[in-house]
């Protein structure tokens, strides 16, 4: 499992931020001084753009990820974040499948020992998780994240019938695992959707945006490689 070491002080701001990302353009990278123009100004807040990164909204390197574009669906953002935090915070759901604020001395107790903390620092892990906690939603999950049984194989394999009535760049189609995608190919099928969900092996030369989460799963491409879907 995981558990994210991340935290940010101004936690009466989460609410603020995560408003700025539904209601925006997703930017080309996510800079401090992006944070500026959207008022975010102290330097305190720059710790926000770490929790995103931690949370998969970030590549390591401040691209947005695909996760951070389904989180702008207003009619679904509530559970892309239910799902960003069960990635993020595995750790905790293992102590209640749905945590609240009545389980704050057992999430903190838990930080306090994972990472190793002063009674401080996990209290401000703690006061993190539950300011992200009160605008997701843990009881479903998003349309676009499959679980870790639905990886590439399988997903693509469901669209065969329709895959020979839509034309894509370089003969992109339903693709089993093992098959080397062209840059072109991988833009196409995630612009479909149909490249969501990938899972990673080991040896896989398979390259993600950001670092695999707890179930192997990838999100937000870098499709300016070849890709090789090694497991399915």
């Amino acid at each position: 499992m995981a558990l994210t070491n991340a935290y940010v002080l101004p936690t009466n701001r989460i609410g603020d931020i995560l408003g700025k990302i539904r209601d925006g353009q997703a930017p080309e990278r996510f800079t401090q001084q992006l944070l500026k123009d959207w008022g975010f100004s102290s330097t305190n807040d720059r710790a926000f753009i770490g929790l995103l990164k931690a949370l998969g909204f970030l590549t390591p390197d401040g691209k947005p990820t695909q996760r951070y574009n389904d989180y702008r669906d207003h009619s679904r953002s509530r559970v892309v974040l239910g799902e960003a935090l069960r990635d993020a915070y595995g750790d905790i759901f293992l102590i209640k499948e749905h945590p609240s604020p009545a389980d704050r001395a057992s999430i903190t107790g838990k930080f306090k020992s994972f990472h190793n903390v002063s009674d401080h620092v996990a209290g401000l892990m703690t006061k993190t998780f539950l300011g992200l906690l009160q605008h997701a939603d843990l009881s479903g999950k998003a349309s676009v994240a499959p679980t870790e049984e639905v990886i590439a194989g399988k997903r693509l394999s469901s669209r065969s019938a329709s895959s020979s009535r839509r034309a894509a760049p370089g003969g992109a189609g339903p693709r089993r695992a093992g098959t080397v995608l062209t840059a072109a190919s991988c833009m196409w099928l995630r612009r479909t959707r149909d490249f969501i969900g990938v899972q990673c092996g080991v040896n896989s030369t398979t390259k993600c945006d950001t670092p695999h989460s707890p179930n192997n799963r990838c999100y937000g491409f870098a499709c300016t490689t070849r890709f090789d879907l090694t497991q399915g």
